[in-house]
C-alpha cells in the first residue's frame, strides 16, 4: 500500500514510472515534489482515492524500480542524464525553435499569443543551452571526482553543495517558462485551424515539458542528493 504521508518525489524515486500518473494528473514530482501525496492532491484539487486507485492500476504486475535509478553510482547516472536527456535537449531544442518561428509567421495574425510564445521559448532555449553545459563543464566532472576519491577533493567551486544548490535554483526559473509556454498554448490545445505544423509545434512543447520534469527530477532527488552524501562521508561525516 502507498502512504499518502510519503513525499511525491520519493514516490517517484522508489518507482520512476509513477512519473507518468502525475505528469497527467498534473501533480509537480521534480521542484515542487518535495510535500506528502496527500496535500498534492489537494493543492491540485484531486481526489486522493481515485489518484492512489491509478497508481496502484498502473503498478499492477510491476515490481521493483525498473530504471534502476537509484542503483546507479555518480560516474553512471550522470552519463545517464548526459546520454538521455542533454541528447534529448542538443537535437530537439534547435527543432522546435524552427517549428516555434514558422508557426508564429504563419499563424501570428490569428493567434497573436504566438508573437509571446517564440520570444518565450527563445529566452527558455538559452537558459536550457546555457544550464546544460554549466554541468558538463563543471558539476558532473566534479561528481565523477567524488565518486572515485579515496579524500576529499579540492574542487574550484568549494563543495559540490554550491553548484548543486545553483543548478537546483535554475531548475526552478526552468520550470516557471514551462509553465508559462503552457499557459501561452491552452495546455496545448489544437486550434481548429492549426496546420501539422503547429500541431507538431503542440506536440513537440507538451514532450519539452514532459522530459525535462523528468531530468529535473533524477538531478535534483538522486544525482544532486547522492554527490553532497558522498563528498559528505569523504569529508569525515
Amino acid at each position: 500500500m502507498l502512504s499518502v504521508e510519503t513525499t511525491v518525489s520519493d514516490l517517484v524515486v522508489e518507482r520512476p514510472s509513477r512519473s507518468r500518473v502525475f505528469e497527467e494528473l498534473g501533480i509537480d514530482y521534480c521542484c515542487g515534489g518535495g510535500v506528502p501525496l496527500v496535500e498534492a492532491c489537494a493543492g491540485a484539487g484531486l481526489d486522493l482515492d481515485k489518484v492512489l486507485a491509478e497508481l496502484e492500476r498502473r503498478e499492477a504486475g510491476q515490481t521493483g524500480d525498473e530504471a534502476g535509478l537509484t542503483d546507479m553510482g555518480l560516474d553512471e547516472l550522470v552519463d545517464h542524464i548526459v546520454e538521455t536527456h542533454h541528447a534529448y535537449l542538443k537535437e530537439e531544442l534547435p527543432r522546435l525553435s524552427f517549428l516555434v518561428d514558422k508557426v508564429a509567421n504563419v499563424h501570428g495574425g490569428a493567434h497573436p499569443e504566438l508573437l509571446e510564445l517564440r520570444g518565450m521559448f527563445e529566452r527558455l532555449r538559452t537558459e536550457l543551452d546555457e544550464h546544460t553545459a554549466k554541468e558538463e563543464r563543471m558539476l558532473f566532472p566534479a561528481c565523477k571526482e567524488i565518486e572515485g576519491a579515496e579524500t576529499i577533493p579540492s574542487l574550484p567551486f568549494g563543495s559540490v553543495k554550491n553548484p548543486i544548490a545553483a543548478m537546483m535554483a535554475e531548475h526552478v526559473d526552468t520550470g516557471e517558462g514551462l509553465g508559462k509556454i503552457r499557459e501561452l498554448t491552452g495546455e496545448y490545445a489544437v486550434p481548429k485551424d492549426a496546420c501539422n505544423t503547429y500541431r507538431a509545434m503542440l506536440d513537440g512543447l507538451a514532450d519539452l515539458e514532459r522530459d525535462t520534469h523528468y531530468h529535473v527530477f533524477k538531478e535534483n532527488s538522486i544525482l544532486f542528493p547522492k554527490a553532497a552524501a558522498a563528498e559528505t562521508a569523504l569529508a569525515g561525516g
